[in-house]
């Protein structure tokens, strides 16, 4: 008599779906846009070489070369990327203080520590100052820097009015965001973050009086501009 067998035939495992040449020629991209922030925040200007990069990147020289035409293309891309990322978590942080008793001073604590910890503020710093030392890549950095300060005008436009006749909402955002810049540029000689504390508190009590958040609104403003 024959034994009975007991194997079973294993599940067939569908191989792994091949990315597409776009997909991969995206990835490699913002793999080498992360690599030039961390680069910019961690080296500077100066210090940020194609070829520390393209290391820290993990790619080739040759990878980089296919995506950017040479280093200021390369830099221009990562202030854009540095521009969204600091605006999408401008937003979500708008959008997550909904519910919050005072919706302005916690809009502006979620931005102050943003800007304090955030390495696309070193990023967006060391490109302006590049600028000042090459007035070809600040032309082509101009329109990059106009664009967004459209971007945060129509965004604070939407969340926020003003109280004030002679006062504009997007003109008291401005100033906050270079009020904070200033402040975060600081903090390399100030004896701790608390510091800073009263004269967040002092521009809150200011700002409130001029803007107040609109209690209707709860939902994102359009990205287009």
């Amino acid at each position: 008599m024959s034994a009975t067998s007991d194997k079973t035939t294993p599940p067939k495992i569908a191989p792994p779906t091949r990315r597409t040449q776009a997909e991969r020629r995206a990835a490699t991209r913002q793999k080498i846009l992360d690599a030039t922030i961390v680069c910019l925040a961690r080296d500077g200007f100066s210090g940020s070489t194609i070829s520390r990069i393209v290391t820290e990147a993990q790619v080739s020289h040759g990878a980089s070369g296919h995506l950017f035409d040479n280093k200021n293309a390369m830099l221009l891309a990562a202030a854009d990327e540095a521009f969204w990322r600091f605006y999408r978590r401008w937003q979500h942080a708008i959008l997550s203080i909904n519910q919050a008793e005072d919706r302005l001073k916690a809009l502006l604590a979620a931005t102050w520590i943003d800007l304090l910890h955030g390495i696309e503020n070193e990023v967006l710093l060391e490109l302006l100052i590049a600028g000042k030392q090459d007035p070809e890549f600040n032309a082509h950095l101009q329109p990059l820097f106009n664009r967004f300060l459209i971007l945060f005008q129509h965004s604070a436009e939407h969340f926020f009015e003003s109280i004030s006749p002679d006062i504009q909402v997007e003109q008291m955002m401005m100033l906050t965001q270079w009020l904070f810049r200033g402040m975060a540029l600081d903090k390399r000689i100030t004896p701790s973050a608390e510091y800073f504390a009263p004269y967040i508190q002092a521009w809150v009590t200011l700002l409130r009086s001029q803007i107040q958040a609109r209690h209707d609104v709860h939902s994102p403003p359009p990205t287009a501009i």
